[in-house]
């Protein structure tokens, strides 16, 4: 009976002691975002969170690390990391809302040292396994729409002494923006026009029978895509030595059209010209054959 009851009391410890909860796993609401419990009020104000040092006020650093931008309805990789950090227990909550301050996305864990709260996995955490790390991966799925830009991410980190208290810790907020991308406008030539050419290589060197393809990119005012636009080629010093197929194109929605020059028997150099219908730019490949 003595033993049972001193289990039940441990057990009690537990659940009560905010240390081994936040050791597991802390509280969803404490990542300093606007609407969470350390939003409005500092994140060491006690007893809301760890009260012992101001926010950010010791020589690690704290950042969040993402991709510039994302696409609705795709998944992508969101980093929290410590840095230049002298503790050996380290912690952080993660999550992300759009430019209304609405929570939007979910969060999935990539392994066993993060986790998301239980309900909507608007947030993301440490486990107690992944106290040990200073750095941690999780993934985050944007919603398919109703997303008003720009979406941030918020996050706090915890410096922790080991001691198995709040007090003593280091508490650290970080912030990382990140917008839907701006899709480059896709025209015909009468919309666009064709004012730039790129190619994929401005020089070659065949043995007698190889083959290789050049892409011929065709852009327009403002790097507009210029879609439906005539591509038109000339071999010059060297005609017999080469041959090209096909002798004109037309650029995909990609602004793009594809050649292949093929070495033929005679060898030596030859210059084959590309010019897109509308633009006065030509631009020359130097082929030698050998």
């Amino acid at each position: 009976m003595k033993y049972i009851i001193l289990y039940v009391i441990f057990v009690i410890f537990l659940l009560w002691n905010p240390a081994y909860g936040f050791l597991s796993g802390p509280i969803a609401g404490r990542t300093g975002a606007p609407d969470d419990i350390c939003g409005s009020k500092s994140c060491d104000d006690p007893p809301v969170c760890h009260g012992s040092f101001s926010i950010n006020s010791r020589t690690a650093a704290f950042f969040i690390t993402t991709p510039p931008n994302y696409v609705l309805g795709e998944t992508i990789e969101v980093t929290v990391s410590f840095s230049n950090s002298t503790s050996g227990l380290h912690g952080f909550e993660l999550t992300a809302l759009d430019s209304t301050n609405k929570k939007v996305g979910t969060f999935q864990s990539r392994d066993i040292t993060t986790q998301t709260e239980a309900y909507f996995n608007e947030y993301a955490a440490h486990t107690t396994v992944g106290t040990a790390r200073t750095s941690w991966t999780v993934q985050w799925t944007a919603p398919p729409a109703n997303v008003t830009d720009p979406v941030t991410f918020y996050a706090s980190g915890n410096q922790a002494d080991g001691g198995g208290t709040p007090e003593n810790d280091y508490i650290y907020t970080a912030a990382a923006l990140i917008i839907q991308p701006i899709p480059t406008p896709t025209l015909t030539e009468d919309e666009c026009g064709a004012k730039s050419m790129q190619l994929s290589q401005d020089s070659l060197k065949l043995q007698k029978g190889e083959s290789r393809e050049i892409v011929v990119t065709v852009k327009g005012e403002n790097d507009c895509v210029s879609e439906d636009v005539s591509v038109t080629t000339t071999i010059k010093k060297g005609k017999k030595r080469l041959s090209l197929s096909p002798e004109s194109g037309t650029t995909d929605e990609n602004g793009q059209t594809i050649f292949t020059i093929t070495a033929r028997e005679k060898t030596g150099k030859a210059t084959v010209v590309f010019k897109a219908n509308g633009s006065k730019e030509k631009l020359k490949v130097t082929v030698a054959s050998e």
